[in-house]
């Protein structure tokens, strides 16, 4: 989240968009809503877990996204008799050669601890 936040914070300088969209390969019109987004709220669309997370993790003006961390997916399924997590996803789209990057080895097992999917397996036995 720190490289997201200092993208998005790169988006507040003159040429800003157009330099984060050559870097990344991200979409202007995407940026350009971020950047917004950040012109709206200031430094507290950089400082706010909930307001970043919503609108970067299914994209700008998302309403609502939640993230919930392994030990709050345990609370919300503790009426399971087996409960299992796992992450997977580590998004390296946004890096130069990161879709290249995230088909390897190396990936695989760097996702399981920076990944940004939790998947959780619940069975009532």
């Amino acid at each position: 989240m720190g490289i997201r936040r200092a993208l998005v914070g790169t988006l507040a300088l003159p040429g800003g968009t157009a330099l984060v969209a050559r870097v990344t390969g991200e979409d202007v019109a995407l940026l350009e809503q971020h950047r917004q987004l950040l012109e709206r709220h200031g430094l507290r669309y950089l400082t706010d877990s909930p307001l970043f997370l919503s609108n970067n993790t299914d994209g700008p003006g998302n309403p609502l996204s939640k993230v919930y961390s392994r030990e709050e997916a345990a609370r919300l399924f503790r009426r399971f008799g087996s409960v299992a997590t796992s992450v997977r996803f580590l998004n390296l789209r946004l890096y130069p050669g990161g879709e290249r990057l995230a088909t390897t080895a190396l990936a695989r097992r760097l996702e399981r601890r920076l990944g940004w999917h939790l998947y959780v397996r619940a069975a009532r036995v």
